[in-house]
């Protein structure tokens, strides 16, 4: 997963599928300019799941099928 911030803060980032379950949680402080975290894709079964980034301010949803 790759994200710009345009400030150092912390962010919560989510994997949740589509049953509701929380699959990932990374609390973790992401600086100026591009971050990339790491994510366990490969061992989630078939389905729809949201990645959710939370900031202070701000919450981004996103969805995908694997």
């Amino acid at each position: 997963l790759e994200l710009f911030s345009d400030k150092e803060e912390n962010l919560e980032i989510r994997i949740i599928g589509s049953d509701g379950k929380l699959h990932e949680y990374i609390y973790t402080k992401a600086i100026v300019g591009i971050n990339n975290y790491s994510l366990n894709f490969p061992q989630y079964s078939n389905g729809v799941y949201w990645i959710e980034v939370i900031s202070k301010d701000k919450i981004y949803r996103i969805q995908f099928l694997k």
